[in-house]
């Protein structure tokens, strides 16, 4: 075939077309045409297809190779005519095939003008023709670049790129068009079923609704298409930005409830467990005593009274206590579920463990780091349940000094289970075994504080989730009775294992915090008893930190701390009860120390995650009770904290939730205020307070 010549081509020149031209100008992406009426310098004055006279530079217009008929003497048979022309033309550009005319020219890397690539697609250049490839080539992004006037074919190579590109586009958008007809049937039936190719939609709209930092830009963009697509097909009225837009979406959805918890979605923690690590999990069983590896090692202590103290809602026990009388005095018993003989590592289950880190617990029920079947069954120590346990021994004489410590893997069967509410209530009106731990606890404690240790006081409460839907508030004791005698005996066990990990240099991660800094008792005396004092010597504490290497804990008054008491609820307590158990078993750790640290080092980034929604989470549950009880009562009482900040800290009564608000001159730590709540919002983390009048 010949190609045409290069030729130039410029839009026409201020007062050059005559009256009755037709041209084409692009209005808003439409590409419109018309007839110029005439030259109003320095504009041309043109009749549109919609039979509007607008003025439009030269520069804007293309003109077309033809005028108007002479014998249309009316602007309404002008107008009718252009529509129609218009009409037909749009309708043909439709099926007209660029692919074909790129394929002709492509290889010659020139410009061409609109009536050039007429003429070598139809052969001609005429006005139905011109004009129908005209507006093809303005919708075309594929095989034509635009350079004003002019259209260039593109390289194959781009062309390829960019059909991909548009097929995927295809895709999206009939993915689109279907998840909103699935929508609007959600929103006619809410029982109508949501399918399982809506879930991209679905956890789209999730990470918008709670700002998720893994919404990058192009996810941004796609679901401000989805949340603009839903407004205006499914008429519902969204308003604010798209993270509450997406949020209103979701609860008219039935995704989303007055109780959805953000910080799960924001923090990438799934609840639910893959059916992968849900069916290892229910294949795992308790062996009898014969059949354990550990045979000649695991005590058998089946017969010992031993017993749990849990909040009595709590379903994945982990520790059990046990004292017997002996010639001496008593043999004092903590008990850990061994975890670690039942679960391989490296296996599905640890895996996912390992990336759960920790389990969860909120006023709408938990989330495990193990299934059910595992953390409220095969190790939770069930009452008259046969058991796998670490077990650590110890004598105790008559004045309650203890000593001799041992560990051994070990059998037994809870033979009572108590709340802390049961033992304080026993502690106070009975002379039992209990008395006896808690003697024991207190002679622990006291060498602690002798050693350095001693108590934070810090408010805290958990919100609770009642049956008849309502929100409650259960303060959380640490110092009561039986809360005390617990933890006691945790710390005593823990420190017992820290210190046989160093004396048989067993690599475990050890828990340590450095020495506080003494609080300037000049400034603490100008601070009432109560709240703000608690949280003026709180701020001299250090961090805690990990370590692979033993560390003193200040706190406690401990020189070597670790955590290996809760392995059902976190996963380094586990791994370092695996550190116990194999050398127990076979003279040697499971990880060597490098290994075991490679292993915390890519745990890191989801212990970090645990950390961030158990922070989050606990702001959430107390903001929501505080926007419920709002109904009733919009002021709250608050103590002063510092104001050393450009905006003062308080810690709200009742909740016990610090937060800043603007405060009168001449507040001081100590000082209680009394607060107007203006606006609280628990699903976007808003709550501001204001002085009561």
């Amino acid at each position: 075939m010949s190609i045409l010549p290069k030729t130039s081509a410029k839009p026409p020149q201020e007062g050059t077309l005559s009256p009755g031209t037709l041209v084409m100008y692009e209005n808003q992406g439409a590409g419109l045409i018309g007839a110029i009426v005439t030259f109003k310098k320095p504009k041309y004055l043109v009749l549109n297809e919609r039979g509007a006279e607008v003025e439009l530079a030269a520069d804007r217009l293309h003109q077309l190779p033809s005028s108007l008929p002479a014998d249309l003497a009316t602007s309404q048979d002008k107008t009718k005519y252009l529509s129609d022309l218009s009409a037909k033309a749009k309708t043909d550009a439709l099926s007209l095939d660029l692919e074909e005319l790129w394929s002709l020219i492509f290889e010659e890397d020139r410009e061409y003008k609109n009536s050039e690539l007429c003429a070598l697609y139809f052969g001609k250049d005429e006005i139905h023709d011109h004009l129908m490839l005209r507006l093809a080539l303005l919708c075309d992004s594929i095989y034509f670049k635009r350079k004003k006037e002019f259209f260039i074919p593109r390289p194959p190579l781009v062309v390829d790129e960019l059909k991909r590109a548009e097929e995927s586009k295809r895709k999206r958008l009939e993915a689109q068009e279907s998840a909103l007809r699935h929508f609007a049937d959600r929103l006619e039936n809410p029982q109508a079923p949501l399918p399982a190719t809506l879930n991209f939609y679905l956890t789209l709209l999730k990470d918008t609704a709670v700002n998720s930092p893994n919404l990058d830009p192009s996810r941004q963009k796609e679901a401000k298409e989805l949340l603009d697509a839903c407004q205006e097909k499914l008429k519902l009225g969204l308003n604010g930005q798209r993270p509450e837009q997406a949020y209103q979406l979701l609860r008219h959805l039935g995704e989303f409830s007055d109780l959805t918890n953000p910080a799960i979605i924001r923090n990438n923690i799934r609840p639910e467990f893959p059916e992968a690590v849900l069916k290892q999990a229910a294949e795992i069983s308790i062996p009898s005593l014969e059949q354990c590896p550990d045979r000649e090692i695991r005590l058998d202590l089946t017969a010992l009274p031993a017993f749990t103290v849990d909040d009595h809602n709590t379903k994945d026990m982990d520790d059990a206590i046990s004292i017997e009388r002996t010639p001496t005095g008593y043999r004092l018993g903590v008990h850990i579920s061994d975890v670690a003989a039942l679960l391989p590592p490296d296996s599905s289950v640890d895996l996912e463990a390992r990336r759960r880190t920790t389990s969860f617990y909120f006023a709408d029920g938990p989330i495990n780091m193990l299934p059910e079947s595992l953390s409220q069954q095969t190790c939770s120590l069930v009452e008259n349940q046969a058991r796998l346990c670490l077990s650590c021994l110890w004598d105790v004489d008559y004045n309650f000094n203890v000593s001799n410590g041992q560990i051994s893997p070990s059998v037994i069967s809870v033979k009572k289970r108590y709340s802390y509410e049961e033992v304080d209530k026993l502690l106070e009106t009975s002379d039992s075994d209990l008395n006896i731990l808690y003697n024991i606890a207190s002679g622990c404690e006291a060498l602690r504080v002798t050693a350095g240790g001693f108590k934070v006081n810090k408010r805290e409460v958990m919100v609770v989730l009642k049956e008849d839907g309502e929100l409650g508030l259960v303060e959380m004791d640490e110092n009561a009775p039986g809360h005390s005698l617990i933890g006691e005996m945790m710390v005593l066990c823990n420190q017992f294992i820290a210190d046989f990990a160093i004396k048989h240099n067993i690599p475990i991660v050890f828990r340590g915090q450095p020495p506080s800094e003494a609080p300037d008792q000049s400034v603490l005396e100008k601070i009432p008893q109560g709240p703000a004092r608690d949280y003026a010597i709180r701020t001299t504490l250090k961090p805690s930190s990990l370590s692979f290497d033993p560390i003193p804990h200040s706190t406690l008054g401990i020189a070597a701390y670790t955590q290996a008491t809760s392995p059902i609820r976190r996963y380094l307590d586990l791994c370092n009860q695996r550190q116990i158990l194999w050398f127990l078993r076979h003279g040697q750790p499971c990880y060597s120390r490098s290994e075991y640290e490679k292993l915390i080092s890519e745990t890191e980034e989801f212990r970090a995650a645990a950390g961030m929604l158990v922070r989050e989470s606990r702001r959430f549950w107390l903001l929501k009770y505080l926007e419920r009880r709002m109904t009733q009562s919009r002021t709250i009482q608050a103590t002063v904290l510092r104001t050393d900040f450009k905006t003062p800290m308080v810690e709200l009564d009742e909740v016990f939730l610090p937060t800043l608000v603007k405060l009168p001159g001449g507040a001081k730590p100590g000082d209680v205020v009394n607060l107007r709540i203006t606006r609280i919002d628990a699903a976007f983390d808003d709550l501001r307070l204001e002085v009561a009048q």
